[in-house]
């Protein structure tokens, strides 16, 4: 059993996911756990508080969205210390990927009796990231979002810097690949096989297998950008063969064109030149133990 359990929190997690985190919190006391809570208004300080913690704590916990995830990771690589999930974001994309509900029982017993598997990210312009890269539109959409509307709204809060987003003509720039060159409008970098939440972006990785996947979406027009847009929501964007979409394995991506809008694991990220590395970013993962089978009923 883990006790001593260090979590970090996002201050901005709105009023409904702290009641799943009070829920937790509670199952968590009721166990036995030494809980340790911060709540930093600050990146570089909640990295010294994490790196300080990892000696004297069994598990380090991510309560926020898939952002907070990947700053605890950084802070906490190298260490040995296992990161677990106390999902309070929006999409949840790594919680989804895990199969981490949101049951705050089930979170806490994750968090204390969970099994620990290592997963494996990429590293964009030298900082690890675990779940996506997204290059022009969505990175765009990213960086129009307002932070104060999405905590009070969620998703819908999403909608007008989407719309916003598609309107303006598709970025268009050049892509280098383990030295070969290709041409996009949007590019998705994924170490996952969900995107902004439930939606499913491909089949063909996972967060429990090693490789990153390129893909490569051609949409020059706001006609065409709709129809790629669509065709990911309906779970189709990557299965159909179309010339307007390309996947690729790759161990080295490179973008030199300027100010193309980036977002990281669904946090805004500047803007390109960009080089995406496979491999090289290591986590060991907390993730829910598989409940048995049921046997056969006795009458």
């Amino acid at each position: 059993m883990r006790r001593r359990i260090f979590i970090v929190v996002n201050p901005t997690a709105g009023s409904p996911r702290r009641e799943l985190l009070a829920a937790v919190l509670g199952h968590l006391r009721a166990a036995g756990a030494d809980i340790t809570l911060i709540e930093p208004d600050q990146a570089a300080l909640a990295s010294d508080l994490v790196g300080n913690a990892c000696a004297d704590h069994d598990v380090i916990v991510a309560a926020g969205g898939d952002g907070t995830v990947r700053q605890v990771a950084a802070a906490i690589s190298g260490s040995g210390r296992p990161l677990g999930l106390i999902p309070l974001g929006t999409g949840n994309v790594l919680a989804r990927e895990i199969g981490l509900g949101s049951d705050p029982q089930g979170i806490a017993d994750t968090l204390i009796h969970g099994r620990i598997t290592e997963v494996e990210g990429g590293i964009v312009n030298r900082q690890p990231f675990y779940l996506m890269v997204g290059v022009g539109f969505d990175g765009r959409a990213v960086d129009l979002l307002d932070q104060h509307r999405k905590r009070r709204l969620g998703r819908a809060a999403y909608a007008g810097p989407l719309l916003r987003s598609w309107w303006r003509a598709p970025d268009e720039f050049a892509v280098t690949i383990d030295g070969h060159g290709h041409s996009a409008n949007w590019l998705i970098v994924t170490n996952v096989q969900h995107y902004a939440g439930n939606f499913v972006l491909t089949r063909a990785t996972s967060i429990f297998k090693p490789g990153l996947k390129g893909i490569l979406i051609r949409a020059a027009t706001r006609a065409d950008l709709a129809l790629r847009v669509w065709a990911l929501a309906r779970g189709g964007l990557t299965t159909a063969s179309s010339p307007a979409v390309q996947v690729l394995d790759f161990e080295t991506m490179h973008i030199a064109a300027a100010n193309v809008p980036v977002q990281v694991d669904g946090d805004r990220f500047g803007c390109t030149p960009l080089t995406i590395t496979d491999g090289g970013s290591r986590l060991r993962l907390l993730v829910p133990t598989p409940r048995p089978a049921a046997g056969p009923s006795r009458r």
